[in-house]
């Protein structure tokens, strides 16, 4: 199967009109969402592992990462990527300005690694036409 995306206008809000940037760019389409249920449907398919014992795997892992990025850690899974976070908090003039309890998590960040990256590179792509195609299930 091949990776959906539709061209979409690029919005350019930073540049005064004279230098907007014009053009198109490709954007992802996701064919469906897939929950723990359905992952574990779909990796315990043609497995001699029980679609339970696969749950409950993804449950523990997802709750291992989660704790220790709480703990302030980022959690690399070899060959696949690493999770980490990123804070935010108000704009101030100097760091004695904010306090611990003001600053708050932004993002949950997943950075594949360049192997990851590289064998999800050899799946193909195909324009959306939504006259043939449900964009979801």
């Amino acid at each position: 199967m091949s990776i959906l995306y539709q061209m979409n206008q690029i919005n350019d809000n930073t540049n005064a009109d004279e230098k907007k940037k014009r053009g198109l760019r490709p954007t992802v389409l996701s064919r469906a969402n897939y929950n723990i249920n359905d992952l574990a449907d779909y990796l315990s398919s043609g497995s001699p592992v029980k679609k339970g014992e696969i749950m409950s795997a993804i449950t523990q892992i997802a709750s291992g990462i989660e704790n220790l990025l709480k703990d302030g850690n980022t959690v690399t899974i070899d060959n696949f990527g690493t999770f980490s976070l990123t804070a935010t908090s108000r704009l101030v003039e100097n760091a004695s300005g904010i306090r611990a309890e003001s600053i708050h998590i932004n993002k949950v960040v997943f950075q594949a690694t360049r192997v990851a990256k590289k064998r999800i590179e050899s799946a193909e792509f195909e324009r959306f036409d939504p006259k043939r195609m449900n964009k979801r299930k």
